[in-house]
């Protein structure tokens, strides 16, 4: 026995797949191989994301800003 499909039920269906909202994707990835780490991400984020390469060469000691640098010393 076939039952006629409501209208209504059928423009909600083809309305909700139409004004979805667009699916956001990202992805990152590590390789890893003779000791040497590479590490990416895609730039598919949305707004401008300028692409950047960093290279960390073994046995070269870094030191960073510290946050109290950051906001002028002591903060109460």
């Amino acid at each position: 026995m076939m039952r006629k499909l409501s209208p209504a039920i059928v423009v909600a269906v083809v309305l909700s797949m139409i004004l979805r909202p667009g699916a956001e994707a990202c992805s990152s990835f590590t390789l890893r191989d003779d000791g040497v780490l590479i590490a990416g991400r895609n730039l598919d984020a949305p707004g401008p994301l300028p692409g950047l390469v960093v290279v960390n060469k073994r046995g070269v000691k870094k030191t960073g800003q510290s946050f109290d640098w950051l906001y002028g010393g002591e903060r109460s």
